[in-house]
């Protein structure tokens, strides 16, 4: 009977290390649970925010091609308002020299009625 006990004492203290071993096993996969959790968390945060970035590069590609379409637009302008004052120019030069011949042809006619 009392190596039944000790046969007994043994299968219980056993049992009890099993038990604590097992429990502790389960807190250790509990918390890897949770850090696989937290883990999985980051990683979709990082997705989200790659997206975001994506789309933010997106974003600014497309402003990009739209402020290249208005300078491209502005420079188009730009030169045809420069060859509209060069043609204005050269008009105003002309008008200028007629009127300067007009007004030596008056001095000239003035004279000649003089005299």
């Amino acid at each position: 009977a009392e190596q039944a006990n000790r046969v007994s004492d043994e299968a219980r203290r056993r049992a009890d290390e099993v038990m604590s071993s097992l429990k502790r096993k389960r807190s250790e996969a509990d918390a890897l649970r949770l850090e696989a959790r937290r883990k999985l968390d980051e990683a979709k945060k990082a997705e989200g925010a790659a997206d975001e970035a994506l789309l933010e590069m997106q974003r600014l590609q497309e402003d990009a091609g739209h402020a290249d379409r208005e300078a491209q637009a502005a420079s188009m302008e730009a030169a045809k308002w420069a060859k509209e004052a060069a043609t204005t120019k050269q008009e105003a030069q002309k008008y200028l020299q007629e009127s300067q011949t007009i007004q030596q042809a008056q001095k000239l006619r003035s004279k000649v009625v003089i005299e």
